[in-house]
């Protein structure tokens, strides 16, 4: 296993997700300026988008956050090197996922309401997305591994 196209990929993944999210709302952004909000929403229905929001940013951490505690435990008790580095690939693609849900319903939330409030929730989302980025150290820690399995991560990756 060669851990450094590893986490080279899970980088430009991360980096692809997150211009995605940053182009999205900028898009959006300009279509309000320029179009206004694309639906008519009561006052009422936008304080329930808002929580709503704000609501699923903050389950949605939650859940990515036990989701991959939960399985990286499961992950340290694997035998091999291999299914470690695949088996965190899967995790951490998952709690993007989880994560980049609440930023793209934010978004929405803004086309149909032009509330800036909804590009603040989308830009804690990001805040709360970018603590993930994938680093060897993250590695390291996360899965547990072995000073060997350390030094064989190094080799690999020079």
């Amino acid at each position: 296993m060669n851990a450094y196209p590893f986490l080279r990929q899970l980088r430009l993944l991360f980096a692809a997700l997150v211009v995605s999210q940053l182009v999205l709302a900028g898009a959006s952004a300009f279509l309000v300026m320029q179009q206004g909000p694309l639906g008519s929403i009561s006052h009422e229905s936008e304080k329930i988008m808002l929580v709503a929001s704000a609501g699923a940013l903050a389950l949605f951490v939650f859940l990515s956050n036990a989701m991959y505690d939960r399985k990286t435990a499961l992950l340290r008790q694997s035998a091999s090197l291999q299914e470690k580095s695949s088996g965190i690939r899967s995790l951490l693609i998952l709690k993007w996922a989880l994560r980049e849900a609440a930023s793209l319903a934010s978004i929405v939330f803004f086309l149909l309401t032009a509330k800036p409030l909804f590009l603040a929730v989308t830009g804690v989302s990001l805040l709360s997305f970018s603590v993930t980025f994938p680093t060897h150290a993250l590695f390291v820690r996360d899965l547990g591994l072995s000073p060997e399995e350390e030094d064989e991560i190094q080799k690999l990756s020079s």
